[in-house]
């Protein structure tokens, strides 16, 4: 009867000890193991790049100011893979040079921020992509014009053409059709045929004059938008190709519009469009409301206050500039 009593004030006497071990203060408790440390630093919110200033060769970006952060991470596209171009571990630090770049060339950044503690990192989620085109090289494009227009004789409708003709029987205008800060190359050819269209319309692009189109003459722009059209007339059936010119010199078809007012009586033809390479008829409601969406509120540019210059010595030491 003793051993059973002896037996249990030793057990009571054991709870009592358990019990106060679960109730020991903060302070005597162990430290936090890493994963926990990591956790402590709190949540970054997610930078947001605000403004992009470019030149011919660098862009500068300027993000939102983090929270907390104690440093940024800038990344440029290379291929499919954002990399790193440049560590800041400073939190006030907001902007960045990126330098080394290409002129008229597309390029996409992100920012991230972080927070170190005691040799460990939290990492914000990244900004959203900033898609920028460096400045193209003015100066670079009149000299390459010039050069292309004192040659013999160039090749008309490029992509499906051999003919060529004698620039000295061309007339010449330069036009910025994407508000770019470098005008493309239009060139009047009144010897060419119908089919091959009388205007050709160049841009300047990784150092060398490229081809676009050629139309009949009729046309209209988009200058903000980089949106031009381009027209065909045949039997009374008006067709415009409308594409988007990117700075980097890269073009896309955005749709093709067809008017047939003009091959029925009365002008009542169909009018109609084609949107990007689809097969799809679309009506002439469906087809602005897509266009409106590169072009927005923007009023269309007509060619007819184009000013060409007959394509001789003194006229392109006075207008290609």
């Amino acid at each position: 009867m003793k051993k059973i009593r002896k037996l249990a004030a030793v057990l009571s006497a054991a709870a009592i000890m358990t019990s106060g071990m679960a109730v020991l203060p903060a302070s005597a408790e162990a430290p936090l193991e890493p994963a926990a440390l990591s956790y402590t630093l709190g949540a970054l919110s997610k930078p947001k790049i605000i403004k992009a200033a470019k030149t011919t060769d660098s862009v500068t970006l300027k993000w939102s100011k983090v929270k907390g952060a104690t440093g940024y991470k800038v990344y440029k596209l290379v291929g499919k893979k954002y990399k790193t171009v440049k560590t800041i571990t400073k939190g006030s630090t907001i902007k960045y040079k990126i330098k080394g770049l290409k002129s008229g060339k597309k390029y996409s950044f992100k920012v991230r921020a972080f927070k170190k503690k005691s040799g460990k990192t939290k990492w914000s989620k990244y900004s959203g992509a900033k898609v920028v085109y460096t400045k193209g090289d003015r100066k670079a494009a009149i000299a390459a014009y010039g050069e292309y227009l004192t040659r013999p004789s160039i090749k008309w409708a490029e992509d499906w053409s051999d003919s060529e003709y004698s620039t000295a029987d061309m007339d010449f205008c330069l036009k910025d059709l994407n508000s770019d800060g470098v005008p493309e190359l239009m060139l009047y050819n009144g010897r060419a045929s119908h089919g091959e269209g009388y205007v050709k319309w160049m841009t300047y692009s990784d150092g060398e004059v490229k081809y676009l189109t050629t139309n009949e003459g009729a046309s209209y722009y988009y200058p903000k938008s980089g949106v031009f059209m381009t027209a065909h007339m045949g039997m009374g059936i008006l067709t415009e190709a409308i594409y988007k010119l990117y700075p980097d010199g890269k073009l896309k078809l955005l749709g093709t519009f067809v008017d047939e007012s003009g091959a029925h009586k009365g002008g009542n033809g169909p009018k109609y469009g084609y949107w990007g390479k689809s097969k799809k008829k679309l009506s002439e409601k469906a087809f602005n409301t897509k266009l409106k969406k590169y072009t927005g509120s923007e009023k269309r540019k007509s060619r007819k206050g184009y000013k060409f210059y007959s394509n001789t010595e003194a006229n392109r030491r006075a207008y290609l500039k």
